[in-house]
């Protein structure tokens, strides 16, 4: 089974391939011939049985606790001149450099 990530239940989900009656049936009349069709059947969600699969949907607040985590661990000193090199190439404003700027001069 392979995990999918579903858009209607939005969830990771285990997708697989349904054989129902209809695929006995057919089989029978076609004297098991159909059977070789199974692997073209589209997977469907083991939940809500649809087949709508997508991307699982980035979650921004983790990504930033992340990114704050990681710049914690930097001395102030070494932030202060990261932002200083972002002032410079133009990424962030002077008033958005003072004001971090300041919020570290504060944590020393």
């Amino acid at each position: 089974m392979a995990t999918k990530y579903c858009v209607n239940c939005d969830r990771v989900v285990d997708a697989k391939r349904v054989i129902g009656v209809g695929t006995f049936i057919l089989a029978l009349c076609t004297s098991g011939i159909w059977l070789l069709l199974i692997p073209l059947y589209s997977k469907r969600c083991s939940i809500c049985k649809g087949t709508s699969f997508g991307k699982k949907p980035v979650d921004k607040v983790a990504v930033n606790t992340h990114i704050e985590k990681e710049e914690s661990k930097l001395d102030p000193i070494e932030r202060i001149k990261k932002l200083q090199e972002l002032k410079e190439s133009g990424i962030i404003t002077a008033d958005e450099f003072n004001e971090k700027k300041k919020l570290l001069l504060d944590t020393i």
